[in-house]
Formats: structure tokens, sequence, C-alpha cells
């Protein structure tokens, strides 16, 4: 285990402001794509074709989730729960066969069972929030039927008619766990299906543009409640061995909408990984046609996006809560990948430039890839290359969000706090407003700048502009008033107005 702490610290007025970031990796270890909510437990697994899950904190060594069982002969985890406290998957029992899992940081690892008739072999896919509830699949006679499991009572079939129901399939659920959603074949057609304390809701199939109900659909996940679900939908031609042709939303209230389909028109097709945040208002999704590729992102409120696109390939994995950072990999034309998020205007960054500018230092390894994030995209997990073919795990969290400004012309860029400014040489700006600066962080966030003009260090954030702190002789609070030209500040304490040369210190 190797760790970096890298604190940064400022104190001005008695004010205390904090770049902080936190690194660390885990030798030999996969991040399976799953972080909690608050970002400090990560989920990882030994490489593939080796079968061990870990639950890691990230200050910490990974703990091994088989507790030295010697009986069990692989493990391979599927989820963790939003508190990072529970994590679902399967095991190979001493006899071969898979076994459902539930594992907690409180009891430890527990198998599930199966299903009754049939051979022996279960999986689990996810849990409720508090992990007392657990779905996935189990194996009757007949096949493969989707299951859920909690301890009072055990695991039960949840489509037990199977000559209805064929090949049924589950996908999400609820918080609570109480609902289920998945997918059946229903007179041969893959349509939606919404398990809910025993009743069975099959949505059907979907109306296509002249409103004939002949397209098929899959669920992706549903909301919080288990009332709204998001899916794919498939063309009425094709079906579902084409691949998917559009996002949809399904209400009780509402039924289907579609609102989003790939750009290339009707042989273009979604790729099979499609990312949805928790509360449904995020999806991030890659797409093919015949001549290129892309990455749509759909945010509401803020409709849909393309992601820069450049290099050889790009994937994105995740999101955070709001959308507004998109992380994944990319591969650029020296065939090299590389961990890269992109910001709320669709632009990607690199990770490590970004890191750098917190004074991290990887050890001179790019980052291979960022494959899972924070609900409030402050810590992200993925994996740094090693020799060899190799790869390690790694955890980083950022005590304060960066911003990304928009590009609005060449070298030109928009903060939606400071407004326009040109980007010079090194550290060196030119604002609309404030003419020649040099800013003494690396991010716009929280910045430190040398005023030509007044000849003067100033202070401010997103949360105090147009308010400053002059720091050095002076060390007074100013309203700088917005628009005047030439500038005008104004002493916070006395109410005085100070034009550019008043500011200006003595000799």
């Amino acid at each position: 285990m190797n760790k970096w702490f890298i604190v940064l610290c400022a104190c001005i007025f008695g004010m205390h402001t904090y770049v902080c970031a936190e690194f660390n990796t885990a030798t030999g270890l996969v991040v399976h794509r799953q972080i909690s909510d608050d970002g400090s437990q990560v989920l990882l697994r030994l490489p593939y074709p080796a079968y061990t899950g870990y639950h890691w904190e990230p200050a910490n060594e990974p703990l091994n989730l088989r507790d030295a069982d010697e009986t069990i002969k692989g493990l391979v985890p599927s989820y963790l729960s939003n508190d990072g406290q529970t994590i679902v998957g399967y095991y190979i029992r001493s006899d071969g066969n898979p076994e459902a899992f539930r594992w907690r940081t409180s009891d430890g690892l527990l198998g599930l069972g199966d299903l009754p008739s049939g051979r022996f072999e279960s999986d689990a896919f996810g849990c409720s929030v508090d992990g007392s509830v657990v779905f996935g699949e189990g194996r009757v006679a007949t096949g493969s039927r989707p299951m859920r499991w909690t301890e009072t009572a055990g695991m039960i079939d949840l489509f037990p008619d199977h000559a209805f129901y064929i090949q049924p399939f589950a996908v999400d659920c609820s918080e609570d766990g109480q609902i289920v959603v998945g997918s059946a074949q229903v007179y041969e057609e893959t349509v939606s299906v919404i398990w809910n304390n025993g009743n069975i809701h099959v949505l059907g199939l979907m109306p296509d543009a002249m409103g004939t109900n002949i397209r098929e659909n899959f669920p992706i996940a549903c909301s919080p409640d288990g009332t709204r679900l998001i899916g794919y939908g498939y063309h009425p031609d094709f079906g579902i061995f084409h691949g998917a042709n559009s996002i949809w939303s399904w209400s009780n209230d509402d039924g289907f909408e579609d609102f989003l389909a790939p750009i290339g028109g009707d042989l273009a097709k979604f790729s099979a990984n499609a990312y949805v945040s928790e509360d449904l208002s995020c999806v991030v999704v890659g797409f093919v046609d015949w001549n290129d590729g892309g990455i749509l992102r759909w945010r509401e409120g803020a409709g849909i996006d393309l992601l820069e696109y450049p290099g050889k390939s790009s994937t994105a994995w995740q999101s955070s809560a709001d959308g507004n950072i998109v992380i994944g990999s990319n591969i650029g034309l020296d065939n090299v990948s590389r961990a890269v998020i992109w910001d709320a205007f669709g632009k990607m960054h690199i990770l490590d430039d970004l890191l750098a500018s917190t004074g991290i230092d990887t050890g001179g390894r790019e980052l291979l890839s960022a494959s899972a994030i924070s609900p409030d995209g402050r810590s992200i997990a993925g994996q740094l290359p090693l020799e060899d073919n190799k790869s390690i795990a790694y955890h980083v969290t950022l005590s304060g969000l960066w911003s990304f400004d928009e590009p609005i012309a060449e070298r030109w860029r928009q903060s939606p706090w400071y407004g326009n400014y040109y980007m010079g040489p090194g550290t060196v700006i030119y604002h609309e407003n404030h003419a020649w600066q040099d800013y003494f962080t690396g991010e716009f966030f929280n910045i430190y700048y040398y005023d030509h003009a007044t000849q003067n260090w100033f202070w401010t954030s997103s949360d105090y502009y147009p308010f400053f702190y002059i720091i050095g002789s002076m060390n007074r609070w100013v309203y700088y008033r917005i628009g005047s030209n030439p500038r005008e500040f104004v002493d916070v304490e006395t109410g005085a107005v100070f034009n550019e040369d008043d500011l200006i210190p003595p000799p």
C-alpha cells in the first residue's frame, strides 16, 4: 500500500482555505466500478481469471471477503451498497457450485442458498440500501429464475409461472428492496417487467413513431422508489439482435417516453454499458454507426450533449450525481489508454494533469482508467499501470472540487462566476475586467492572484466574488463594482471608494 497526502493551506484574515488531495493504491487489485456514496469505500477484485473480492477503505489494507475460508474456491463480487457496508455476488463452494452471498462489515460472509429443484446455482446482483434485501438469480429444474432474498423468507422465485415468462432476468431494485425490475420474453418478445410484493406488472411492447406497439424493451435501472424506469428500446425491424436504438423512461402515469437516440440514423445503436445515475437524472451512453462513434450525455434540466471524443476511442463509465463530471478512459493516437474526465461542458481532461495541479506524484505512471466516482464527484477510483501489462487499483479524493471553465475561443475561457479570460503563458491570464493577472493556485475554484494594475495580491472564490481580500500592506476586504471602468473598489468596513491607483502600495 502506498499513500501520498498533500495539504496546501493559506490563512488570510482569520479565514483558512484548504486544497487537499489524498491518493492511495492497492497492489495487484482491480477496481470493480463501485464506490460508496461518501467515497470512502471501494469494491476491488483480483484480475481475471482469479476470483477473490476485497472491501477497501483506501487509508487501510484491502480486506479479503473470503475471510480465510479455505472451503471457498473463488469469489466474484457484483455490487457494493451505497453506504459501502454490504457487498453481494457469488462464490464457488467446495463442491464446485456457485452460491449467492452477502458480505457485511458487521457480520462477514453469508451464503444465501438456492431456489428449490434443479442443480444448485445462484448469484446476487444487487441489494437494498441497508443490505437486508438481495436480488439476483437462482436455478430451478427449467432453468435460471430471478430471485429475491431476505433473512426471514430466504430465497424466493420472483416469476414462478415459468410457462408464461421465458428467460426472466432481474436488473435493479428499489431502495427498500421491495420492488425488483427486470425483463422476460412474453410471447417471444423481450419486454420489461416489474415485481412488487408478488404482483407482476408486464410493461408490454413500446409504441413506435406511428404509435404501433411493436418495439421490444429492456430496463437498465429504476428510481429509488421503484415507480420509474429507464431502459433500452429496440428497432422494430431488427429487434434486440441489432442493438438498442433508443433510451426511454417509463412511469405508470406517462407510460413509455423516448428521450435519447444515437447519432447516425436507424442503423446506429447504443453500447450495452449505459450508466444511469441513482435518481435517474443523468444517462451517459456510447453509440456507434457505420462510420464512427461517440458518447452522449443526457441531464435532466440540461438536455443532451455530445462528449468530446478525441484520439482513437473513448469509454465513459460513470458520472457524478448531477452528471456534470463523467469519468472513463481514452485511447489516443499513440495507442495509450489514459484516465479522463469530462466536465459540465463536455470537454475532456486528462486526470493526471488535474492530480498534478494538486501536487500528487504518481511516480511517472499515467493513470490507465477511471471507473468509479462518488456522487459528489470528489472521489475517483480506477487503474494505474505497472510493467508486464499489470496494474494496481488507485483511489483519489479532492476535498475541494475544481471548476472546469468553458472554452469560448482560441485560448479564451468562460468561468461561470469569474467571467471571460485569456490563457497566457504559464500562470498568466488576461481578464476582461481585471486585465493582466498571475494566479497562484492551479484552478479557479479558489484563487490567489497578483493584480498587475494595483500591484497587489488578491484572494477570492466562487462563494465570495466580487468581494476580494487584499493581501499585504492593506489587509482589507473590498467590493469590486462590476462593470466600472476604470475599476472601482469599495472598502467593506468604511465604505470608502478606491480606484486602481489608490490601491497601489506606497514605494
